[in-house]
């Protein structure tokens, strides 16, 4: 496995690597082959012995040229395909922004030219529409369903909720009340 890859891209070899250390036994091989004999770093030694070990005293790659040029062609392809995807997004972005915002100047005119209200209570309108086709005015985001009905309180675990039913159940052998679940009912069911 003793071969050379240009590490012009680093990226694309550690995607070529965590393709392979997808499957277990390929990935603790690549661990078990990054402790070798040649992970350690002398100091002071000559010049023209440094460029050969920098040459030759490296372990085996674990990624082949194929799965490097492969990895890189990824890569380029996800580099060449956002700046243009992005681009659009935010000429979007920008064009119903546009749209909003001469909805506004359109209400906004037709509020500043209306005879009911004073000037005062004008501006505030026309600063709040504006707010709104900005976007900044539009409150807090209505929380989801899952969001309203999330258990309050400290996380159960299948062991936690078990010894709760036991302390219960023994409990109520011993004839004590059971603990209130803080329903709205005072008394006793009828």
């Amino acid at each position: 496995m003793w071969f050379h890859i240009p590490t012009t891209s680093p990226q694309a070899t550690m995607m070529a690597l965590a393709k392979k250390m997808l499957r277990r036994r390929v990935k603790d091989d690549i661990v078990e082959a990054a402790y070798n004999r040649y992970a350690f770093h002398d100091t002071g030694l000559p010049k023209w012995f440094e460029e050969d070990e920098k040459k030759f005293m490296r372990p085996a790659p674990q990624v082949t040229p194929a799965e490097y040029k492969e990895a890189r062609e990824a890569l380029r392809s996800v580099d060449a395909r956002p700046m243009r995807k992005v681009a659009e997004a935010k000429a979007r972005k920008a064009k119903r922004l546009g749209e909003r915002l001469s909805q506004a100047r359109q209400k906004a005119e037709a509020i500043a030219k209306s005879e009911d209200g004073s000037a005062g209570a004008k501006v505030k309108e026309i600063e709040k529409l504006y707010k709104v086709a900005r976007g900044r005015g539009r409150g807090k985001k209505k929380p989801s369903r899952s969001d309203q009905y999330k258990k309050k309180g400290p996380p159960l675990d299948a062991r936690m909720r078990k010894d709760k039913r036991g302390t219960d159940r023994a409990a109520a052998r011993r004839g004590e009340k059971k603990p209130s679940r803080g329903g709205s009912r005072g008394g006793k069911r009828r």
